[in-house]
């Protein structure tokens, strides 16, 4: 019967939507849920546009499908959305067919029901992985001129060590020397699924699909660059006090970087010192976003900083990656 069919495609429509708008709201803490709630208001119109009671047409007595079955053992927040997203979408395809035969208007209605439902599927899963690439303690940007061994050799070695996320940094060389080193570097991370980023050059991330970008306070603003690289990309943004901090945090940023922290040769910056940093932490909190803190520090200065929370190095790691970066996850294991 068409009718029963409508039922259970609308009750499984709903129910999948609500689990994920849920896991969004209270789990992930994110605004998209409206989106959800917004959809599920719309079935709701649709139903009234049915004109007769469904649950008349409900048969659960004689519903071969209410066992349980092994496929349905979800283990993670994760694969329970990903199971409810596709519950959704395959419910709203099965109305969107159906109705083909009753109402062409309904039939578009769920048409655009399961497209909202892709977009919003994409989006979750897409801050998902890049959530995952987010989750660095020790960040190693480049710097050619302070070695003489190729950067794809320090890089593994760095990595090797301990190293989760790495920044090109190299201002001194053309935009070809950059795109070749870029290339070899890719190819080093893509080996150990280590991210890669660049400094500044939105341009050359795009071109060589890197994981990201990282902007200083006079390169291009945030939004525009996000809306050239897109939600997928990782976009961090350089802060020297704590209303630029506050700032960057406001904006389309994923992570911001703080410093210098302790007097570096790499930056013309007075060092900002350690004073702010405990106010700095709490601000990327509050906006739900990662802090890593940069400048001069190695395995001596990283001493005097807050624990757990994320550095960045250039010096301490170029000139010696594989010990360092060993020494670095050791102290902030032991923090």
């Amino acid at each position: 019967m068409i009718e029963r069919i409508i039922d259970v495609n609308i009750n499984r429509l709903r129910e999948g939507l609500r689990v994920v708008e849920d896991i969004l709201r209270f789990h992930n803490n994110e605004e998209t849920f409206e989106e959800l709630k917004k959809i599920r208001h719309k079935i709701k119109e649709i139903e009234n546009k049915i004109g007769y009671e469904l649950s008349l047409y409900r048969n659960t007595e004689e519903d071969k499908g209410r066992g349980r079955y092994e496929t349905e053992t979800n283990t993670t927040i994760e694969s329970i959305a990903k199971a409810n997203f596709k519950r959704s979408e395959e419910s709203a395809r099965v109305l969107e067919e159906i109705f083909k035969l009753k109402d062409q208007d309904i039939s578009y209605a769920f048409k655009e029901i399961r497209f909202m439902v892709y977009k919003i599927e994409k989006k979750y899963f897409t801050r998902i992985d890049k959530t995952k690439k987010l989750n660095f303690k020790i960040y190693l940007v480049t710097d050619s001129r302070l070695t003489k061994t190729p950067l794809e050799s320090i890089l593994e070695e760095a990595i090797k060590g301990g190293v989760d996320i790495v920044q090109i940094r190299e201002k001194h060389l053309s935009d070809k020397e950059i795109i070749r080193i870029g290339e070899k570097l890719k190819e080093v991370c893509k080996k150990y699924q280590i991210p890669l980023l660049i400094d500044d050059r939105t341009d050359i991330c795009l071109a060589l699909d890197l994981d990201g970008v990282h902007l200083g306070q006079e390169d291009m603003p945030v939004k525009y660059a996000r809306k050239l690289l897109g939600e997928g990309k990782i976009i961090g943004k350089s802060t020297h006090s704590i209303e630029q901090a506050e700032n960057a945090l406001k904006e389309e940023t994923d992570y911001i970087a703080f410093g210098p922290i302790f007097q570096t040769p790499t930056k013309n910056y007075e060092p900002v010192g350690t004073k702010d940093i405990e106010k700095v932490k709490e601000l990327a909190e509050r906006y739900n976003k990662k802090l890593v803190l940069i400048g001069g520090i190695d395995t001596e200065t990283i001493k005097k900083i807050a624990p757990n929370i994320p550095i960045a190095c250039v010096r301490a790691l170029m000139q010696e990656p594989y010990n360092t970066a060993v020494k670095l996850k050791q102290i902030l294991g032991e923090k």
